[in-house]
């Protein structure tokens, strides 16, 4: 049975536009699909990466004297589903690269910093992610801290620098902990 031309013509003028969204729509839903089947094990990565790189922005924008970002979380995070060297850019990404946009710089303090951070976060490998070990390590990184701040500042800030990381990267893994590591099992 053949289609009229002149139905084609009228079915096209009336509805037209409603099937070239429709059409476009499911192109892009389709390609969003075969992104996430595809990238599935990195997307993860990314939505870690993007949420920790915001928080670090805005919280070095503010000109926060602590450090209140969720970096160390990330990290080690990332380090127990990735590894060292997803780790290690996590942290460029993340935490480095927002810190100078906003208007921080890089020192020999703050390589220092972020490779204790790196140090600490890698012994996730030993302890896992369940909560009573990643407060060992929050204990851990927290008086590493300690130890950083006193030897460069006075001592009333190496005490508040070691209560405000102990307080801030617990509750981190306290209340995102379960959420995150059961996006990443389920994503990665």
């Amino acid at each position: 049975m053949k289609f009229p031309v002149r139905r084609l013509k009228a079915f096209r003028k009336k509805h037209g536009r409603r099937v070239a969204a429709i059409s476009a729509y499911a192109i892009m839903a389709i390609v969003l699909v075969l992104l996430l089947v595809l990238l599935k094990k990195i997307l993860f990565f990314m939505l870690l990466a993007a949420f920790t790189g915001t928080l670090v922005f805005l919280i070095n924008r503010v000109r926060s004297p602590f450090d209140l970002s969720p970096a160390f979380f990330g990290t080690v995070v990332i380090m127990h589903f990735y590894g060292p060297w997803h780790a290690v850019v996590f942290l460029l990404l993340a935490s480095a690269i927002p810190s100078v946009i906003a208007g921080g710089t890089i020192d020999f303090i703050s390589l220092f910093s972020l490779s204790s951070l790196l140090l600490v976060s890698s012994l996730v490998f030993l302890t896992g992610l369940s909560l009573p070990y990643v407060l060992i390590l929050v204990v851990m990184y927290a008086a590493l801290a300690f130890a950083i701040t006193l030897f460069l500042d006075e001592p009333g800030k190496a005490i508040a620098t070691f209560a405000v990381l102990l307080g801030v990267n617990s509750a981190y893994f306290i209340t995102l902990g379960d959420a995150v590591t059961g996006l990443g099992n389920l994503l990665t």
